[in-house]
C-alpha cells in the first residue's frame, strides 16, 4: 500500500470544504439555532428535535457526490482505481470519526448545560444517547459510516450504469419498499417489527449496520472497477 498515493487521494477530497465542512456544519448549526430560538420562546416546554439527522443526510448526499465529482478527476491524473477506492474509504473513516466525536462532545455539553438552559434536546436524545460514552460514540460512528458508504454505493452505481440505470435502480427500490410496506400492513407485521426494535438497545441496532456498510463498500469497489470515467 503506497501511503503517499492514498494521502494524495484524501487531499483531493478534503479540498472540497464546501461538501465536507460548510454544508453539513451550516445545516446543523442552522437547525440548532432555529430549535434553540423556539425553545426559548416556549419557555420550559421540553422540546425533542430530530435536527441532528440533518448531518447524516448531508453526509449521505456527500457520499453520492463523491464518486460523481472526484472519480473522473482522479483518473484523469492517472490514479489507479484501487488507490482511489482505498483513499476514499480512508477519507470516509476520518470524516466519520471526527464527526462522531464532535456530536458526542456537543451531546455531553448539552447535558452539562442543562439542555442549553432551555429544555432543548438536540444532540442528547432518549434511546439514541442511552448507554456509556463509548456506546454513544459507536452509535454515531456506525450511522455516519453507513450513510457515507450507502451514498458512495449509489454514486458508484451511477458511474457504472449511468443515469438511466440509476433511475431504474431507484424505481425498483421504491417499488420494493412500497410492496414491503403493503405486506407489513396487510399482515399486521408492524407491531412485531416495532416490538423487535424496542427489544434492542440503540448500540445493538447500530452494530447491525456494520455488515451492511461493508456490503456497500465492497459493491462500490466492483462497480468502480468497471466504471467509465
Amino acid at each position: 500500500m503506497n501511503l503517499q498515493r492514498l494521502s494524495g487521494i484524501m487531499s483531493i477530497h478534503y479540498r472540497n470544504k464546501v461538501l465536507w465542512l460548510y454544508v453539513p456544519g451550516g445545516v446543523l448549526l442552522g437547525n440548532f439555532i432555529v430549535n434553540y430560538v423556539v425553545s426559548r420562546l416556549t419557555g420550559s416546554v421540553e422540546i425533542y428535535t430530530g435536527g441532528l439527522a440533518s448531518v447524516f443526510v448531508c453526509l449521505f448526499i456527500g457520499g453520492i457526490l463523491t464518486a460523481a465529482q472526484t472519480f473522473p478527476f482522479a483518473l484523469g491524473f492517472s490514479v489507479r482505481r484501487t488507490d482511489y477506492y482505498k483513499g476514499t474509504l480512508l477519507m470516509f473513516a476520518g470524516v466519520s470519526v471526527l464527526t462522531a466525536l464532535l456530536i458526542l462532545l456537543f451531546s455531553l455539553l448539552e447535558v452539562w448545560t442543562g439542555d442549553w438552559g432551555s429544555s432543548l434536546h438536540f444532540f442528547h436524545l432518549p434511546y439514541l444517547s442511552d448507554g456509556s460514552v463509548f456506546e454513544q460514540f459507536v452509535i454515531f460512528l456506525s450511522l455516519l459510516l453507513y450513510n457515507l458508504s450507502a451514498g458512495f454505493g449509489i454514486g458508484s452505481f451511477q458511474r457504472r450504469f449511468g443515469g438511466k440505470g440509476t433511475f431504474i435502480l431507484m424505481a425498483a427500490l421504491f417499488l420494493m419498499i412500497t410492496v414491503t410496506a403493503f405486506l407489513c400492513t396487510a399482515n399486521g407485521w408492524w407491531s412485531a417489527i416495532f416490538a423487535w426494535i424496542a427489544g434492542h438497545t440503540a448500540v445493538q441496532l447500530a452494530l447491525w449496520l456494520f455488515p451492511f456498510t461493508l456490503i456497500f463498500a465492497a459493491a462500490s469497489y466492483f462497480l468502480l472497477r468497471r466504471a467509465s470515467t
